[in-house]
C-alpha cells in the first residue's frame, strides 16, 4: 500500500526518540584491548532482540545535518497514547543492555524539514546479510557500521536510518515456502533404471539436478530463518540531500554501495540490492524519521549488523567511565523518598539527577526540610551513580559519628565542593551539631546558610566597617592548659611567619615572658589578666635585652629579627583592630552559635594567622571539654592555607621549623576524633597541603580532579582503584566519588544541591554587604562586647615610626671585627635599610620576587651586604639580616612564602 493511502486510512505515524548524548571511551576501542567492557556489538544485539520480543518497533537514526552529526534511537506508533509506554521499554532495554550511553529523551520526535531547495534521494537496501562472515580474520560482520559512519562523515548533509517492525511469518507463506522447498528437493535427485546384459539385470543411476540442489539449500536457510519466532521486517535507507538531485543520488549511491560492500549475502546467488526512491515524498518521510523504503524480513541476528553504533569519531562527546560498586548505600535509613518527585517533563537527560524544585510559600511549609523525620539522622550526600545515572532507591550519606572522624572534601574550582560542603553543614546543625566556617575568599555562597536558619552569625575579619571580628587569641579559652595553650600558639605563628630554629625558640620566650608579665602561670596553671598587643612588644624587648646571651651582633640579629615581627604585627590596623581587645568573642560564645567567619579582607599570612589561632582556641576547648557526641564541626575552606606542604631545600631550620609546626597542628586536629569535635577540610589543591592533613579525614569526598598527582593522593586515601582514580578526571559538576568508614569501597554519587533538599527558595535575598550588615545589628546590640576594640596608644605609633626609641641594649659602638678578620668598622643596619637609595631599590625588586622572580632582591641584598664585608667574609649571614630588618621597616614583601624563596635564595648564594 502506497504510504500516503496508509497514513490517511490508519492514522499518522507518532515517533518518539532516545538521543545518544555521550558515547563510553571503551566503546571507542576494539574489544581485544577492552576485554571486560559491557558496552559492545552484543549489546546492541541484545537491546534489539529485546524489543523484537516485546513486539515495539524500533529504528536506529544517525543524521550529519551541516557537518553536526546526532545519534538516536526510534519508536514509533499510529496511535499517540501508546508512544509513552513505547518509550518506557525502549528507555528501560536501553537501560539493560546499553546502560553505558548516556541518552536524553525526546517525547515527540519531529524530525528535520525540508528546504525549498533541496533535492533529496534516499537509496535502500533490499537483502537478507549473512550472519557469519567467510572472510578469515574479520571480527564481525556487524563492521559495516564502521566503515558506514566513517562514510557519512565525509558528507555535509544525511541520514543513515534503520527501521525494524516485529512480525511473524504467517502460516500459508511458510507452507508455500516448504511446498517450494520439497519440490526442488524432488528435482535436485533423480534415481534412473536400465536393464544391462542377457540375463536382464537391471542397473539404477541417480542424476543430480545441480540447480535444484542449489535452490533446495537456499530454500532450506530461508525455512530455518523464517522458522524462528522473533522477525522483523527491515528497511535500510541512506538518504543524502543537496541542491541538485543529480549530486544527492550520486552520494546517496556511495554509501549505500559502502553498506553493501561491507556486508555478505546470506544467499550467494541473491546479492543485496539497491533500490533509488526519489520522490519528494519519501525524502520528507525520511527527514521525518518514519519508515520507509522496501522491507526485508530478516532474523534479530541478522538485523543487527545494522543496528549498532559506529566506532568511529562522530563528534559525540567520548566520556570515559570506571565501575563502582552500587552496594554501598547508606544501611541506616532504607526510606528514600525524601519528598522529591520524578520531573514531568520528558525531554530530560537520563543521566541527569531525577530531582525537582518544590517550592512552597514560608508560611505554608509545615516542615523546612522535604527529608521525612524517620531519616534526617541521614545528612543527604546525594545519590548512587549506576552508569551514570542517579538511583533514587540508593541515597548516599553521613552521620554524627562519621563527622567525628573528619571529612575532606577535594576538587577543581568549579566542580562543586562548596556546594557539597554547604548542604553538609546545613544538615548537620539540623542534626544538632554547629558548625563554624571559616572562608577565606568569596563567602557569598556561604551566606546562603542564614536564608535557612536565621541565627547563623557572619563575621568579616578586617572589614571593621561591616561585621567585625574582635577576638583576643591571647585569651585561654575555659578549662585548658595554659602551657600547652602557648604552645599551640607558637606553633601558629611559625606556621604563619618563617622562622628559623633559633628565632622560633626566642620566639617561644616572647610568649612565655608576654603571659608571666600578665599574670599567669604555666606551671601552676593561674589565669591572669587580659593580653594585648602592647604586651606582646614589652616582652619582646625584654627578652632582647635580658634573654640573649649572645654577643653584640648575634644579639642585633636577634633583636631585629624578633623586633620585625612584633612590629609587623603592631603596624597593621587591620591586626591590631581584630586582636587588641581584652574581651571580644570568646570561645564558648563562638560555638554557641552557628558562625559564618568571612577571611576576605586578610592577607595570606594573616588569614593563616587568624586560621590558626580559632583553629587551636576551638580544638584546645573541645579537648579540655570533651562531649560524648558530635556536636560541633569546625569547616577550614582553602585548608591548604594552614597545613601546607612545606618546600624548601633540606639542610635548612626554616622549612624543618614550620613543617613542625604544621606536623603539630595536625596532630592537634587528630586528637579530635573522640571529643565531640568533626572537621571538614576543603581545597582544591590538595597536593599543597601536607600529606599527613590529606590523611586525616576518614570521609573523603572527591569532585573533579584533573591534575594526575592530585589524583592519585586523594584517590589512594579513598581506596580508588587506577581505573577509578582516571576516572576522577573527567567526571561532571556535581559528580562526586566518596568513601566513608561506613564502607569499604568507594561509590560514585551525584549530589543533592541544598535547594533540592529544602521547601524554600534559596537564596531569598542578595546577600550583599549591607545586607549582612543589617542582619548582624541586633547580634552586636546584644553583645557590646563584640564591638570592643583598643587602638595603639600615641606613644606606641610613635615608637614603631622610630620617632622615639627605646633603649634596648642591644646598639653598641661601632668596634673593629673580632679575631682580626677586617678592621672595617660593622655597619649600622638600620641606617642602611633606611636609606632612601636602598628602600627605592628594595622594594622595587622584593615586588619582582613576589612575581616569582628572587634573583634581583637578592643580588642587592648580596652585594650592599659585601661592601661592609673584607674580600675573606661571607656577605650571606649580613644579606640576612639586612632581609630581615628591610622586611620589617619596609612591610615588603608581605607574602611569607615569598620571603621564605629569597632566603632560600641568599642561602644557595648562587647569585
Amino acid at each position: 500500500m502506497i504510504p500516503a493511502i496508509k497514513d490517511s486510512l490508519l492514522g499518522e505515524i507518532h515517533v518518539g526518540a532516545l538521543e545518544v548524548t555521550e558515547i563510553p571511551e571503551s566503546y571507542m576501542t576494539d574489544e581485544e584491548t577492552q576485554p571486560g567492557k559491557t558496552l559492545d556489538k552484543s549489546a546492541f544485539a541484545s537491546a534489539l532482540r529485546a524489543m523484537i520480543v516485546s513486539r515495539l518497533p524500533v529504528g536506529l537514526r544517525i543524521e550529519r545535518v551541516r557537518g553536526t552529526t546526532r545519534v538516536f534511537f526510534l519508536t514509533w506508533t499510529r496511535q499517540a497514547e501508546k508512544l509513552r509506554g513505547q518509550l518506557d521499554a525502549l528507555a528501560a532495554a536501553a537501560g539493560t543492555h546499553l546502560s553505558e550511553l548516556v541518552l536524553k529523551r525526546h517525547s515527540r520526535f519531529k524530525g528535520l524539514r525540508s528546504g525549498n531547495s533541496a533535492q533529496g534521494v534516499t537509496a535502500c537496501l533490499v537483502g537478507a546479510p549473512g550472519v557469519e562472515s567467510p572472510i578469515e580474520g574479520r571480527k564481525s560482520e556487524s563492521d559495516v557500521m564502521d566503515g558506514a559512519g566513517e562514510a557519512l562523515q565525509l558528507v555535509n548533509n544525511g541520514l543513515l536510518q534503520v527501521f525494524i517492525t516485529p512480525t511473524k511469518y504467517s502460516s500459508g507463506k511458510m507452507r508455500t515456502l516448504e511446498n517450494d522447498y520439497e519440490s526442488a528437493l524432488e528435482r535436485s535427485h533423480k534415481t534412473v533404471s536400465s536393464h544391462r546384459g542377457v540375463m536382464a539385470s537391471q542397473e539404477s543411476r541417480t542424476r543430480v539436478n545441480a540447480e535444484a540442489v542449489r535452490e533446495a539449500e537456499r530454500l532450506q536457510k530461508q525455512l530455518k530463518r523464517l522458522r524462528s519466532r522473533y522477525l522483523g521486517k527491515v528497511s535500510v535507507c541512506v538518504t543524502l540531500w543537496a541542491s541538485d538531485r543529480k549530486t544527492a543520488e550520486q552520494q546517496a549511491h556511495r554509501l549505500a554501495s559502502v553498506l553493501v560492500g561491507g556486508v555478505t549475502p546470506s544467499d550467494p546467488d541473491e546479492d543485496i540490492q539497491i533500490v533509488l526512491k526519489k520522490s519528494q515524498r519519501d525524502f520528507e518521510r525520511a527527514l521525518a524519521g518514519r519508515p520507509l523504503g522496501d522491507e526485508t524480513v530478516l532474523t534479530p541476528e541478522e538485523a543487527s549488523i545494522y543496528f549498532s553504533l559506529p566506532r568511529c569519531d562522530l563528534g559525540i562527546k567520548v566520556f570515559r567511565s570506571s565501575s563502582f560498586s552500587s552496594a554501598v548505600g547508606q544501611t541506616e535509613a532504607q526510606d528514600t523518598s525524601v519528598g522529591v518527585q520524578e520531573p514531568v517533563n520528558d525531554d530530560k537527560k537520563l543521566s541527569d539527577t531525577a530531582l525537582t524544585r518544590d517550592f512552597l510559600p514560608r508560611s505554608k511549609v509545615d516542615t523546612l526540610w522535604k527529608i521525612p523525620e524517620d531519616v534526617k539522622k541521614l545528612i543527604l550526600m546525594g545519590y548512587i551513580l549506576r552508569n551514570r545515572v542517579p538511583q533514587k532507591l540508593r541515597p548516599y550519606g553521613l552521620v554524627g559519628r562519621v563527622i567525628g572522624r573528619h571529612i575532606g572534601v577535594f576538587g577543581d574550582s568549579g566542580t562543586g565542593k562548596t556546594t557539597t560542603a554547604i548542604s553538609i553543614a546545613a544538615q548537620a546543625y539540623r542534626n544538632n551539631i554547629i558548625p563554624t566556617i571559616l572562608v577565606p575568599g568569596n563567602a557569598k555562597d556561604w551566606r546562603v546558610l542564614k536564608d535557612l536558619y536565621d541565627e547563623f552569625r557572619i563575621f568579616t575579619a578586617g572589614n571593621p566597617d561591616l561585621a567585625p571580628l574582635r577576638y583576643n587569641m591571647w585569651d585561654v579559652p575555659p578549662g585548658v592548659s595554659v602551657s600547652r595553650y602557648i604552645d599551640r600558639m607558637v606553633d601558629v605563628h611559625i606556621a604563619a611567619l618563617p622562622t628559623d630554629g633559633v628565632l622560633s625558640m626566642h620566639l617561644r620566650d616572647v610568649f612565655q615572658t608576654m603571659y608571666e608579665r600578665c599574670g599567669w602561670s604555666r606551671l601552676s596553671n593561674v589565669r591572669g589578666r587580659s593580653i594585648l598587643l602592647t604586651d606582646l612588644y614589652e616582652a619582646m624587648q625584654e627578652v632582647a635585652t635580658k634573654h640573649l646571651k649572645y654577643g653584640d651582633d648575634l644579639r642585633k640579629d636577634f633583636y631585629g629579627a624578633l623586633e620585625a615581627r612584633v612590629r609587623s604585627m603592631l603596624r597593621n590596623d587591620i591586626l591590631v583592630d581584630m586582636f587588641n581587645t581584652p574581651t571580644g568573642l570568646s570561645i564558648p560564645e563562638l560555638l554557641a552559635h552557628p558562625t559564618i567567619i568571612e577571611m576576605r579582607d586578610l592577607s595570606p599570612e594573616n588569614m593563616v594567622l587568624l586560621t590558626g589561632a580559632l583553629t587551636v582556641g576551638i580544638n584546645e576547648y573541645m579537648t579540655a571539654n570533651p562531649a560524648r557526641q558530635v556536636g560541633q564541626m569546625l569547616v577550614l575552606e582553602e585548608a591548604h592555607h594552614l597545613v601546607r606542604r612545606v618546600q624548601g631545600p633540606t639542610g635548612y631550620a626554616e622549612p624543618t621549623a614550620r613543617q613542625t609546626a604544621i606536623d603539630n597542628i595536625i596532630g592537634m586536629l587528630r586528637e579530635q576524633r573522640k571529643n565531640g569535635l568533626g572537621i571538614m577540610l576543603i581545597d582544591q589543591l590538595p597536593g599543597s597541603m601536607a600529606e599527613e592533613a590529606v590523611k586525616l579525614p576518614s570521609s573523603v569526598i572527591i569532585h573533579t580532579l584533573t591534575d594526575p598527582q592530585e589524583r592519585a593522593l586523594v584517590g589512594g586515601q579513598a581506596s580508588c582503584t587506577v581505573d577509578q582514580m582516571r576516572h576522577l578526571g573527567v567526571m561532571g559538576v556535581g559528580e562526586v566519588v566518596a568513601k566513608i568508614p561506613l564502607h569499604e569501597l568507594p561509590a560514585n554519587i551525584q549530589v543533592a544541591p541544598l535547594p533540592y533538599l529544602v521547601n524554600v527558595r534559596l537564596p531569598r535575598r542578595d546577600w550583599t554587604d549591607a545586607a549582612v550588615r543589617e542582619a548582624m545589628q541586633p547580634v552586636f546590640e546584644d553583645f557590646p562586647e563584640l564591638r570592643e576594640s583598643y587602638p595603639l596608644t600615641q606613644e606606641m605609633h610613635d615608637i614603631l615610626r622610630g620617632k622615639i626609641s627605646v633603649p634596648t641594649q642591644v646598639e653598641v659602638a661601632p668596634r673593629l671585627q673580632v679575631m682580626g678578620i677586617s678592621q672595617r668598622p660593622e655597619a649600622d643596619i638600620g641606617e642602611i635599610v633606611s636609606a632612601a637609595r636602598f628602600a627605592d631599590e628594595y622594594v622595587s625588586r622584593a615586588d619582582l620576587a613576589a612575581h616569582g622572580d628572587p634573583l634581583p632582591v637578592t643580588r642587592l641584598l648580596v652585594t650592599v651586604a659585601g661592601k661592609f664585608c673584607s674580600s675573606e667574609e661571607d656577605p650571606v649571614p649580613l644579606a640576612e639580616r639586612l632581609l630581615l630588618h628591610a622586611a620589617g621597616m619596609l612591610q615588603a614583601p608581605t607574602d611569607t612564602s615569598v620571603l621564605a624563596d629569597i632566603l632560600v635564595a641568599i642561602r644557595s648564594h648562587s647569585v
